[in-house]
C-alpha cells in the first residue's frame, strides 16, 4: 500500500546493521540508502547506534516514516524503541511519521 502511495523503504536488520528489500535466506540483498534517508539516518545513528529501531524505514522525497510490528498481545514496545522515537522527535519528526502494525496468526 505504502510503494502504491509513493513510498520506498528497506527492513532493518539491526543485528546486521543493514538494510534489506527482501528476507535474508539463500539471497542476502542489501540495499543501500539514497542520500536524503541515509544523511537522516546516521544522524539519528549518531545518537542512538541501531539500536531500538524500528522494523521498516519509508522515506517519500524528505518525508520519513518508520513502521513497528508487533504479534498481538505477544509483543510489546521496548525501551530502546522508545529512545529511538523520542530521538527522532528531536530531529523533526513528528508522531505521524510513525506506525505500529499489529499482526496475529489466524
Amino acid at each position: 500500500m505504502l510503494k502504491n502511495d509513493g513510498w520506498d523503504g528497506v527492513w532493518v536488520d539491526s543485528y546486521r546493521k543493514c538494510f534489506r528489500t527482501e528476507m535474508p535466506e539463500d539471497n542476502e540483498v542489501m540495499r543501500e540508502l539514497p542520500e536524503v534517508p541515509s544523511v537522516f539516518f546516521k544522524t539519528i545513528t549518531a545518537s542512538t547506534g541501531f539500536r531500538g529501531c524500528w522494523d521498516v524505514f519509508l522515506w517519500k522525497g524528505e518525508e520519513f516514516l518508520f513502521a513497528e510490528c508487533k504479534r498481538k498481545k505477544k509483543d510489546s514496545i521496548r525501551d530502546s524503541q522508545l529512545l529511538w522515537l523520542e530521538t527522532c522527535l528531536q530531529n523533526g519528526l513528528r508522531p505521524e511519521n510513525f506506525l505500529l502494525v499489529e499482526w496475529d496468526l489466524v
